[in-house]
């Protein structure tokens, strides 16, 4: 692999960080520190709340993504299914829900952002609890939900150069990492607070020296935050040469390095950790890229816990551009694609394990995988699937058997 290749895929998997967010378990909330109108000065910075209701659509337009009319099929993306026939996903830069499986689709974009030429942005608990933003011009406008859609709260307005990380325990319990004032790109960070679904805000942390133990430390860019219960997380960090996870026990306030157990022949260092992902209080996953300075290659580890974080035992490697998805610590999804015939076709490989990843069995072969990039599985046998052609056009795929068979399915508009 070239240094211009490794440095490409150096800046996707930064890009990444900054996307992934754990999901964690439901608990009691902590007492959030100072509040925001005694820090002078911090991101987290708060407004009033305001109710705001969804305008009937049946027509959107928002350049420069497509006009969506009622009855036309949709381009989805960041398809998240929360029950058998209740989910979210991502339709140019319009939020849309269903609860017919996927059939049927239903404009829920807030009111407040339908003229908003920006990237929409979603983090999920259920069917009905979820949170939208937004950035413009160095703020990140926030809004909730607690009723599937059908009415929005607006929330906190960060004043940060546009770098976000949220992470939600529950409706009301809530971190953000965001850019300090006059910081970029996850470097100098502030750690926020809310205890009322992001409605208001408090700083925890902030950026600090080695000086202060337990401070947010200074070097390498921060993010990938995620949440197991009020007291217990994790933020990734990633610096020149290798990446880091931080922990922290005492719901932010202070942050520690936590070693992941890797064998390494002196050329590897680990390049990206993102969040743990947790299943329930006690099992969870770690998804870990590993770059190889002398093979010049990239690969793909994945650590599980079994005792809620407290230690993590890694899996055979995969290839780095595998395509993986886990329903529970056990049950998980692999996509691979590589050349063959001296590099004259693409071959799509989909495989499952029921082990937690030590053993892995490719399904029966299926023009249907050839060009999925996102998998959403609900169980070992209940999936989704978005797969997107060379010129574009998305098809949504569901499988009743575990991803051994895929029928498509037409999402439309309302």
């Amino acid at each position: 692999m070239s240094s211009s290749v490794l440095r490409a895929c150096m800046l996707l998997v930064l890009l990444a960080l900054a996307a992934c967010v754990g999901k964690g378990t439901v608990s009691s909330p902590v007492t959030p520190s100072v509040p925001v109108s005694a820090q002078s000065p911090s991101s987290c910075a708060g407004v009033q709340p305001q109710l705001l209701t969804l305008q009937p659509l049946t027509t959107v337009t928002l350049a420069p993504t497509p006009t969506f009319r009622s009855g036309q099929a949709l381009p989805l993306g960041d398809l998240r299914m929360m029950t058998a026939t209740t989910g979210w996903a991502i339709a140019g830069e319009r939020l849309v829900r269903t609860v017919d499986g996927g059939a049927h689709w239903r404009d829920v974009t807030p009111s407040a952002l339908h003229d908003v030429r920006s990237l929409l942005q979603s983090r999920f608990l259920s069917d009905s609890v979820g949170w939208v933003w937004t950035v413009q011009s160095g703020t990140t406008s926030l809004f909730r939900t607690t009723n599937g859609g059908q009415t929005w709260q607006q929330g906190a307005v960060f004043h940060s150069s546009g770098y976000v990380s949220l992470t939600f325990l529950n409706a009301q319990d809530g971190w953000a990492l965001v850019d300090s004032p006059g910081s970029a790109g996850g470097t100098d960070v502030d750690l926020c607070r809310t205890s009322d679904g992001g409605v208001t805000w408090s700083m925890l942390a902030t950026t600090g020296t080695a000086a202060q133990p337990g401070s947010i430390p200074a070097a390498g860019k921060k993010g990938g935050l995620s949440f197991l219960n009020p007291s217990t997380g994790w933020m990734g960090r990633l610096l020149d040469s290798e990446t880091e996870v931080m922990v922290t026990h005492d719901g932010g306030s202070t942050w520690q390095t936590q070693p992941l157990p890797f064998q390494q022949d002196g050329s590897e260092h680990l390049f990206y950790i993102g969040p743990p992902f947790f299943f329930n209080e006690h099992e969870g996953v770690l998804w870990v890229s590993v770059l190889s300075q002398t093979q010049q290659a990239l690969s793909q580890l994945l650590y599980l816990t079994h005792d809620g974080g407290a230690s993590w035992q890694s899996i055979p490697p995969l290839a780095y551009d595998a395509l993986t998805y886990f329903s529970d610590a056990r049950h998980g999804w692999m996509l691979n694609r590589m050349w063959v015939n001296g590099g004259s076709s693409l071959q799509t490989t989909l495989s499952t394990t029921s082990d937690g990843g030590q053993h892995w069995n490719a399904l029966p072969g299926s023009a249907a995988v050839d060009g999925i990039s996102e998998l959403d599985f609900l169980s070992s046998t209940l999936g989704w699937a978005l797969s997107r052609a060379y010129n574009g056009a998305v098809t949504l795929l569901k499988t009743d058997d575990g991803g051994r068979t895929w029928a498509q399915v037409t999402p439309l508009l309302l």
